[in-house]
């Protein structure tokens, strides 16, 4: 293990600046009224939707349980803000899933989505939690004998803030004493000031802890092809439309991209 002081100060909050641009390219899409009027599916897009019944049994209901298992806690409603009383975040979006996959709809990409919104506080496992549907990501909270270690702090401020205030208020509140960014990823460490402060990580308080060379792998990702990276995006998970059985859905991993506020402080230890 080795210290990480090697970028300095400017540098780290250009590397803010423009992956907060970056990331505003692939998830503001649904404030700009581009999306075009919904049409039902075509005789061949429900044929190939139908052709997805015979290749999985949906009769299988075991992820709902492996999804659902360890639940401590979840909101009825899930609606983040940030301080302007923008939405950030939204499960709430997604009620139109209680009902069976329609023609518009790949059934395995329904069935994902209906699993990816399951949302709130989950025990892993002894000692290990988890909020989950809070963001692309999920964050993890280890206890210690002292406090938490925080895994994977979120992709938006908002969003991260909402996660430790929804472990606070069943767990009780605990001091963080460690974050480890798992990699260089954005929506696995943006979150990051939501939970802690830099002045905590620079007087020693919090400990950040992260891959070896990961400013090197962010700062390629997120400033070298960041402008490709968020047009791919839009691609990739539909960011222009809207969620709804005609427009988007889930991405896979997740149920999408957050639209908060993007932070990040640097590495103390590098492993």
């Amino acid at each position: 293990m080795k210290k990480n002081f090697k970028m300095g100060t400017s540098l780290l909050i250009t590397v803010c600046v423009v992956m907060l641009t970056a990331c505003g390219i692939s998830t503001q899409g649904k404030d700009l009224g581009l999306n075009a009027e919904t049409k039902p599916a075509t005789s061949y897009t429900m044929e190939a939707n139908q052709q997805v019944y015979a290749l999985l049994d949906f009769s299988d209901t075991s992820e709902y349980e492996n999804a659902t298992k360890g639940r401590i806690a979840s909101p009825d409603t899930l609606d983040i803000y940030d301080e302007n009383g923008k939405l950030m975040w939204s499960q709430t979006a997604y009620g139109f899933l209680e009902k069976e996959a329609p023609d518009t709809a790949n059934p395995s990409l329904w069935r994902d989505t209906q699993l990816n919104h399951i949302y709130g506080l989950f025990e892993v496992t002894d000692g290990i939690y988890q909020v989950r549907g809070y963001d692309m990501s999920n964050v993890t909270f280890i206890e210690g004998d002292t406090g938490w270690i925080v895994v994977d702090p979120l992709m938006s401020v908002e969003c991260a803030q909402a996660a430790l205030a929804l472990v606070e208020e069943n767990l009780g509140q605990r001091p963080i004493h460690a974050v480890i960014y798992s990699h260089s990823h954005i929506d696995h460490f943006g979150g990051v000031k939501g939970i802690v402060s830099e002045d905590d990580v620079l007087s020693g308080k919090v400990q950040i802890i992260a891959p070896e060379g990961f400013e090197e792998y962010a700062v390629s990702e997120n400033i070298y092809v960041g402008t490709a990276m968020g047009r791919r995006a839009s691609y990739q998970y539909g960011t222009l439309l809207e969620d709804s059985d005609t427009g988007a859905l889930c991405i896979g991993i997740g149920m999408g991209q957050s639209k908060g506020s993007t932070s990040y402080i640097s590495p103390t230890m590098e492993i």
